[in-house]
């Protein structure tokens, strides 16, 4: 019912007056407001409707942002990246040379079913690589949650738990996967991450799976980085001769000679 050019509300027994508002960012606009009946007094503050518009499709916008994080971290760490690398991102890289600029937009074509298939990371401790590899792992699952589809076969593994896979499978007699399954395995991922290469024992066994996995890699065009702290002069040897020719072809190896970043930053800005 009106009352007093009010209309008074069957719920809660409050008085809405339809009047003239002002908003700073969007100028005037016309719209209805509830009142105390006893003080006259407006309950709460009149919102701009687009103003509120606008705040809703910030807030659902920040919550689908803050979905995709946790889908993205948790299948980061499903696939076997570290809980301390899980939030390496291209965006949180820190690029202060042309250099490490460029390192962002080969990652950026990797990802990209672009030239190179195969990249191989090398340098000192603590320059970025492992933060850059992750974060194309990332890039591939970010696209899958855009387009509602699976990431596919993507992994991320230190060198130790590789060879360690292949330990198991030579030691285990039944139940377990055997060693042509882990070789399959390792050869088929969409996307693999080899991470550590220089902490392990490079014995005979070893170096004859890991190129026989990257040879079969590089074959069938399926994206893989290799991360190896030192001299590149002893990937060749990790590698074989044949690998390092073809990747002369679709590969690319990257020199991190930046200081260790951990020193004087927090731990996961560009780990690795």
């Amino acid at each position: 019912m009106e009352i007093n050019g009010k209309t008074r509300s069957l719920f809660g027994g409050m008085d809405r007056h339809d009047s003239v508002y002002c908003c700073r960012k969007h100028g005037g606009w016309t719209g209805p407001w509830w009142f105390d009946p006893d003080t006259g007094e407006a309950i709460g503050k009149p919102v701009c409707p687009e103003c509120r518009t606008e705040d809703e499709k910030r807030i659902r916008e920040e919550n689908a942002i803050a979905v995709t994080n946790y889908l993205i971290e948790e299948t980061l760490l499903d696939i076997g990246v570290p809980e301390l690398s899980k939030t390496c991102r291209l965006e949180n890289y820190v690029a202060k040379s042309d250099v490490q600029r460029e390192k962002a937009e080969t990652i950026r074509r990797f990802v990209e079913d672009r030239y190179p298939t195969t990249l191989v990371f090398h340098g000192l401790t603590g320059s970025g690589k492992t933060h850059l590899a992750v974060s194309a792992l990332a890039m591939m699952v970010r696209k899958a949650i855009a387009e509602k589809k699976s990431e596919g076969n993507i992994r991320y593994v230190k060198a130790s738990e590789l060879f360690r896979d292949f330990k198991s499978a030579m030691n285990s007699k039944r139940g377990g996967l055997t060693e042509n399954q882990v070789m399959s395995m390792y050869e088929n991922y969409k996307m693999l991450v080899i991470d550590e290469l220089g902490r392990f024992m490079a014995g005979d066994y070893n170096v004859m799976i890991l190129q026989e996995i990257l040879s079969y890699r590089i074959e069938n065009d399926l994206k893989t980085i290799l991360i190896k702290n030192g001299d590149p002069k002893s990937v060749v040897e990790l590698l074989g001769e044949h690998n390092v020719s073809r990747l002369k072809e679709c590969g690319k190896s990257v020199m991190f000679n930046e200081p260790d970043w951990r020193t004087t930053h927090r731990r996961t800005d560009n780990d690795g």
